[in-house]
């Protein structure tokens, strides 16, 4: 059973809502404090329930999950942790105890001090790191949420741009996911109730891990030029599927029309324009997500007869 059957048509606001009250606040426990660090097993707790949401494996970049699900980055709510418990730091009369050892820290190097000094100067925030002024927290906060929110876009923006793979001599599995994701946020699609298995669909197709011959030939150490689709001699990639091979022909005719009636110009697009219309179009997503899971489930079961 797979994760989009589990939840069944749970919604975004839903999900994430229980995510921030039931997990969030267990992670967050004392980041003030250990949150100057990122750590790849805090950022897996939420890939994982990202990638359960979207009904999608654990092979999806997380470059995809995140632009897709569109929440805040792990290391993102760390620092906004860290922020507000410096400017309370700072904020404190200097008869408190703890604003002496504060201050005394401030007068050490490599701790928790220094550590934050330095990325309010990454971030081009130097001011906070003057400790005889009052800050107002919530200004604070507001300024530092937005500074860390275009940080962090620039770098998911640049992972997502990079040409070769994480791991291994391939390309990027990406390169289809970039023709129409440009900005890092939650997508039209997400928020839409979907039948089980239909939001999953939509998403390995974007995504760029549908079980098709391009990605699971990546598995067998196959050139790209040698992924043949099974039932004829092209190359089984998402452009392929979705526009080309014959086999669906009949799946798609709907999406094509509504694509058509929906940009009056679809038909003379570039077959990765068309791609990229088709799933990226909030206005067609759930005639989409369903052509996306005909279409698996056709291929599934045709492969079983072969």
């Amino acid at each position: 059973m797979c994760s989009s059957d589990l939840h069944g048509g749970m919604p975004y606001d839903t999900f994430t809502y229980l995510y921030d009250s039931l997990v969030q606040p267990i992670i967050d426990y004392g980041a003030a404090i250990w949150g100057t660090q990122e750590f790849a097993c805090i950022n897996a707790v939420q890939y994982r329930a990202s990638r359960f949401f979207l009904g999608v494996g654990k092979y999806t970049p997380n470059v995809a999950v995140a632009g897709d699900m569109g929440w805040k980055f792990s290391v993102h709510k760390q620092w906004l942790s860290v922020t507000r418990h410096w400017v309370r730091m700072v904020n404190l009369p200097g008869t408190r105890v703890n604003k002496r050892v504060f201050l005394w820290g401030l007068s050490q190097s490599n701790n928790w001090c220094s550590r934050v000094r330095k990325k309010f100067n990454d971030l081009s925030m130097q001011h906070l790191g003057n400790v005889n002024y009052q800050f107002d927290p919530d200004e604070v906060l507001h300024d530092m949420d937005v500074v860390l929110e275009e940080t962090m876009e620039q770098l998911w923006f640049a992972k997502l741009q990079r040409e070769e793979a994480v791991r291994g001599q391939g390309r990027n599995k990406l390169r289809t996911y970039r023709l129409f994701k440009k900005d890092l946020g939650t997508e039209h699609y997400v928020k839409k109730v979907f039948a089980p298995g239909k939001r999953s669909a939509l998403a390995k197709f974007r995504c760029g891990v549908a079980p098709i011959r391009l990605e699971t030939g990546r598995y067998e150490g196959l050139p790209e030029d040698d992924r043949f689709c099974p039932f004829c001699n092209e190359v089984e990639s998402e452009t392929h599927v979705i526009l080309n091979c014959e086999l669906y022909s009949d799946l798609r005719v709907d999406l094509l029309n509504l694509a058509a009636s929906t940009l009056r110009d679809f038909p003379n697009l570039t077959e990765n324009d068309k791609l990229a219309f088709l799933l990226s179009e909030p206005n067609i997503c759930i005639l989409t997500a369903k052509t996306c899971k005909d279409i698996l489930d056709r291929r599934l079961c045709f492969l079983r007869v072969l």
